[in-house]
């Protein structure tokens, strides 16, 4: 009997270490994501202060509240300060005709490059939530929730 509990343990141990391993990436793959997001943000946030910089009176005090970071670091907080931003910026973008289109490229790559790493983010915290859904106790992750990127598009 104890033989059997031996061959068990050494057929099974492989199996636990390699779904711990695959947990694990994912939840490294996670972290990363959301690094690139928040790489991407910081970037669009100088990006955002040139703009300021050479926008009308009337359109920078719009543009700085907007382009406040979030006092809460949770994943929803940043969505939520993503969507406010975008609100406001295809407000005020039609009245920033002079700005050069430089900048205005700069700053639509960079919310493609969000958007891309949201997407991915997201992709990889579904993984990661289906595979953690099936162990009890264990916390699933919040999603970036974005708007449709044909919405957002800034010419």
């Amino acid at each position: 009997m104890i033989w059997l509990a031996i061959v068990l343990a050494v057929l099974l141990a492989p199996a636990g270490i390699a779904l711990y391993r695959h947990l694990f990436g994912l939840r490294l793959d996670a972290r990363s994501a959301l690094a690139q997001i928040e790489e991407q943000m910081h970037r669009r946030h100088a990006l955002l202060q040139r703009l300021i910089e050479e926008a009308p009176d009337d359109e920078r005090e719009k543009l700085r509240e907007a382009a406040q970071e979030p006092a809460d670091s949770s994943v929803k907080a940043k969505a939520q300060s993503e969507r406010t931003l975008r609100t406001h910026l295809r407000a005020a973008l039609g009245k920033l005709e002079h700005i050069e289109g430089n900048l205005l490229d700069d700053l639509e790559r960079t919310r493609l490059k969000i958007d891309f790493a949201a997407r991915f983010y997201n992709d990889v915290v579904e993984r990661f939530n289906r595979r953690w859904s099936r162990l009890p106790g264990i916390r699933s992750r919040e999603t970036f929730d974005i708007d449709d990127p044909a919405e957002d598009r800034i010419d």
